[in-house]
């Protein structure tokens, strides 16, 4: 029920493109960021697609808009 070989390896590879690219949309609320990242999360899981915890939270803040930066650079510096 899973589909082909090919169809899983189209869907993570689509997957991993997705969370390459992710970003912040300009003007986006940071909630509707986080909304976004959850849903890559969930569809990263579902398809046996794992990231680190750490991995994860730099991925989502490495890529906010500029106004976040100073927040991201806080996280980053108190969690090392």
């Amino acid at each position: 029920m899973q589909g082909s070989k090919v169809g899983n390896q189209l869907r993570i590879t689509n997957i991993m493109d997705k969370y390459e690219k992710f970003r912040m949309k300009e003007g986006e609320k940071l909630d509707d960021t986080y909304d976004r990242f959850v849903l890559l999360m969930n569809e990263m899981k579902k398809n046996g697609i794992h990231r680190t915890e750490m991995d994860n939270n730099f991925k989502f803040l490495n890529n906010l808009q500029p106004e976040w930066k100073s927040f991201a650079r806080h996280m980053r510096q108190h969690k090392q």
